[in-house]
């Protein structure tokens, strides 16, 4: 991605509100094209006069500005390449994809490594230990249950705020989003319901992933012989978490598009401005 592009900062800022901040961290690159500006950079101290090295003590403060923006901002450690296709070898970008392929590979391989110590954990240890560890894992999913219910969000606000958007866009305004076709299942705006609801319950799940991570830290000092068993927890918390999310959004996202099927008045305008209408018909025959 091309930094600090506006598409760039919303793609950060939609990532986090999505859940995915991890995986940004881990398969993003972010692409800072050079232009030929970063020996212009102001903080390059004036006794520099060499242009490579003004170029390449210039790279290293604007990646440095961008990384430490992004941190503060988004919470994420950026991996960041600065490029120039006029001096710069192609190879480099390769080198960035190369790079996240392993870091995803190293990623993938050492929750494996977890799920394996965990599994040797619990064949090693003392049977009364092991359950002991069970006893208290269950009472601690069971505690986390029953305390959750009563923290669940409330949905009817999500649907009535969702509801107020669509009835005052503009019909022109949806008609833009429709196929050629006239299609109307492919309306952008049920994917921005989609992200909506999505982004609502990561703020659900947040809440709840870090009241889990409480508890599991204190279990962690309790049994400290199945690290590897609570870390692995852990993750299988957090990825079912995600895959919560996810699933919010495309109910909420098939739910509205069964509901707007219903709105006929709304249809038969957006006809009249785009794809099989009488009114993109006579737009055409009058400018044709």
């Amino acid at each position: 991605m091309d930094a600090p592009d506006a598409d760039c900062r919303s793609f950060y800022e939609l990532g986090v509100q999505l859940g995915l901040g991890r995986r940004i961290a881990r398969d993003v690159t972010l692409l800072i094209l050079d232009k030929n500006e970063s020996d212009k950079i102001a903080d390059i101290d004036s006794d520099i006069t060499d242009l490579e090295d003004r170029k390449s003590i210039g790279r290293s403060i604007r990646e440095e500005q961008v990384s430490n923006k992004i941190a503060h901002e988004y919470k994420i450690s950026p991996n960041i390449l600065t490029f120039d296709s006029r001096i710069d070898a192609e190879s480099e970008i390769w080198g960035a994809l190369e790079s996240r392929r392993s870091a995803y590979i190293t990623s993938k391989s050492r929750d494996l490594v977890t799920l394996l110590s965990a599994s040797q954990e619990l064949l090693s240890a003392e049977g009364s230990k092991a359950e002991a560890f069970e006893h208290d894992i269950h009472a601690l999913v069971s505690d986390w249950r029953a305390n959750a219910d009563a923290r669940s969000p409330d949905w009817n606000h999500f649907g009535e705020y969702i509801k107020s958007v669509f009835s005052v866009t503009h019909h022109r305004t949806l008609a833009a989003s429709i196929d050629r076709k006239g299609s109307w299942y492919n309306l952008n705006i049920y994917e921005t319901i989609n992200q909506r609801a999505r982004s609502n319950a990561v703020k659900f799940c947040g809440t709840e992933v870090a009241e889990i991570k409480n508890s599991l830290t204190l279990l962690r000092g309790k049994y400290p012989e199945f690290s590897n068993q609570i870390d692995a927890l852990e993750s299988e918390c957090v990825a079912q978490f995600d895959s919560f999310a996810v699933y919010v959004g495309d109910i909420a996202k098939e739910h509205w598009i069964e509901q707007v099927k219903t709105f006929v008045s709304i249809w038969n305008s957006m006809a009249g401005e785009w794809g099989r209408g009488s009114g993109y018909k006579a737009e055409l025959s009058s400018t044709g």
